[in-house]
């Protein structure tokens, strides 16, 4: 053990808190700026991110986007719970976890869900 420095033990767990901590706020604070640019909705249903279905280039209302999401009844909106991924090869996001407003993708192809 010499020359090795041994760490105290509540050190160790304040670093590591400390790093879940910055982590957790940064991530929030990433996900909070794309909830905020977001169509909002009176009455929307907590954790749910609601976005124009006239929105072009972006995934959430990609064909090739995968990720839990839904029409809503009036079909002015998509509704989307999580991140989703990219399944389109053509694009430079192909196999990459994306945000619903990840954009803008010329090779995007507007969701058959959504109609004309």
């Amino acid at each position: 053990m010499a020359g090795k420095t041994k760490l105290n033990p509540s050190v160790a767990q304040t670093g590591r808190r400390k790093f879940i901590t910055t982590t957790a706020v940064l991530a929030g604070a990433a996900l909070g700026g794309v909830a905020m640019t977001a169509t909002a909705q009176k009455g929307a249903q907590k954790g749910v991110l609601l976005i124009a279905s006239e929105s072009e280039n972006i995934c959430a209302t990609c064909q090739f986007w995968g990720a839990k999401r839904r029409i809503s009844r009036d079909g002015k909106h998509v509704a989307v719970k999580s991140l989703g991924w990219c399944n389109n090869r053509k694009s430079p996001n192909f196999g990459n976890i994306t945000g619903p407003q990840t954009g803008p993708m010329k090779v995007w192809e507007k969701w058959e869900a959504i109609g004309s």
